[in-house]
């Protein structure tokens, strides 16, 4: 019988042998890179271990079932849901080796261009709201331009999130000061509107000239985590050695 594993996460418990485990990380990877449904055929190609198009199926089948993926009615493919981003999270969380993070420091002139960098680096929406309630942001284009909003509505909820993130900069600041770094997967919360559509990475920093900030990024659900949240880090260790304030 092959051995099945638990994880546990703030979602509750993974249930799933190693190759689901592997097969489920590669659907992330590919579905976050093409924003397209992944057929079962290219995760047979793609797979580290060898096994048919028609165990693939199976395997996803069971996946299915236990809510990580979904099938799409118009396509023969398969997508990851917001749990399976989760695991996705956890999982390279819980095996993150501080050694591997970007070591090259970018150099920073002030709050403004640290979050063009950070938007840039993670196609997503940036901000930075200092203790005086001065807010930097950037990456509301980047954000427009994600293929997961493509209707009216959306791009009305990416407004109504512009928006809200000064008018609430005060709870923003307050919820998030003091706070270690972390991931938000699909949360419903002050941060995204109470919507479900958006994914966060979310920080506190003390900068060289003892200012307290609280910075974070919004972008959707299909985020390419691993790569963004080394990019976060990287922005809050060149933050931390930084002496500047916000214009």
């Amino acid at each position: 019988m092959r051995k099945r594993t638990l994880w546990a996460s703030p979602v509750g418990i993974h249930c799933m042998n190693e190759r689901q485990s592997q097969l489920l990380k590669t659907l992330v990877r590919e579905y976050v890179d093409c924003a397209q449904p992944v057929s079962s055929s290219f995760l047979a190609n793609r797979f580290s271990v060898s096994c048919s198009p028609a165990t693939i199926r199976n395997e996803l089948a069971r996946l299915t079932d236990q809510g990580y993926v979904r099938k799409m009615y118009y396509s023969s493919g398969s997508v990851p849901t917001n749990k399976a981003y989760r695991f996705f999270v956890d999982e390279f969380l819980a095996s993150e080796n501080s050694e591997e993070c970007e070591t090259q420091h970018s150099a920073f002139e002030s709050y403004e261009q640290a979050m063009a960098f950070l938007a840039h680096r993670t196609f997503a929406l940036s901000a930075l709201i200092d203790e005086d309630m001065n807010i930097a942001f950037d990456g509301v284009q980047e954000l427009f331009s994600q293929p997961d909003f493509s209707t009216r509505d959306e791009y009305c909820q990416l407004a109504r999130l512009v928006d809200d993130i000064v008018n609430i900069r005060n709870e923003l600041f307050s919820e998030l000061r003091d706070t270690p770094m972390r991931i938000r997967v699909a949360e419903r919360g002050t941060l995204t509107c109470a919507s479900d559509a958006f994914s966060s990475m979310t920080g506190s920093v003390r900068a060289g000239n003892n200012r307290d900030a609280v910075f974070f990024v919004i972008g959707p659900v299909r985020m390419p985590y691993e790569r963004n949240w080394k990019t976060f880090q990287l922005v809050k260790r060149c933050l931390s050695r930084s002496a500047f304030s916000l214009n």
